[in-house]
């Protein structure tokens, strides 16, 4: 009767143990995918700040672009009254 209540609790802590490891093993890999994502976060603004600066870059090129169509008219318009 001893010798089976004593396997009965054996089984129990190892079951039980097993179980603690596993969570622990579950808490671990929640907590790494919680630091990639935080790691992740500055890459994410990194690229926001990058196709912000494109949008800038785009807006200053039609500018540009607006501008030399604008001074190529008046010099059109500056020979033809020559």
């Amino acid at each position: 009767m001893l010798l089976s209540f004593s396997v009965i609790v054996a089984s129990l802590a190892v079951a039980v143990s097993a179980e603690f490891l596993a969570f622990v093993a579950e808490l671990a890999a929640a907590v790494a995918l919680l630091a990639a994502a935080v790691a992740l976060v500055p890459a994410v603004v990194a690229e926001l700040a990058a196709a912000f600066a494109f949008v800038v870059a785009v807006l200053a090129d039609v500018a540009a672009s607006v501008a030399f169509l604008v001074t190529s008219v008046t010099f059109v318009e500056i020979c033809e009254a020559v």
